[in-house]
């Protein structure tokens, strides 16, 4: 897949959210660090966000589901911190839904409307706010 987004030049902005359909733990681990390392070296000047996973409203009464993704989300974290890139941003999941109250799925993972509304009104403010070039030019 780095290969294929390689192929477009000249990117501002690559997001990237693989956590919910990334597979086991183990994956995510393995593959992560060096497609984002095979992006960073051929987008010369591309920002790269990372997406935490949204928490899933069964996390507030599993505790093994909770630990998962506390755990990638750490990793995640760490990963980008490690990378020591300023064009690597890693976005936390709870920020990308106001309000973990609200019903935001239809199925306890999928977003319903409201979801996609929250997610993408939020989504476009993290974009602005790591690469503000973008609302200069009419992103809003």
């Amino acid at each position: 897949m780095a290969d294929a987004i390689n192929r477009i030049e000249d990117l501002d902005l690559i997001v990237i959210d693989v956590e919910a359909n990334a597979g086991p733990a183990g994956f995510l681990k393995d593959r992560m660090g060096p497609f984002i390392k095979k992006l960073v070296m051929h987008q010369k000047r591309a920002t790269i966000l990372v997406l935490g996973r949204v928490p899933f409203p069964a996390e507030t009464r599993d505790d093994a589901l909770a630990g998962r993704r506390r755990h990638l989300k750490t990793f995640q974290s760490d990963l980008i911190h490690a990378m020591n890139s300023e064009r690597i941003v890693f976005i936390e999941g709870e920020k990308l839904l106001s309000d973990p109250k609200l019903d935001t799925t239809v199925d306890g993972v999928h977003f319903n409307d409201l979801g996609f509304h929250l997610f993408s009104e939020n989504l476009i403010r993290e974009i602005l706010r790591v690469l503000p070039r973008l609302s200069k030019e009419g992103m809003t």
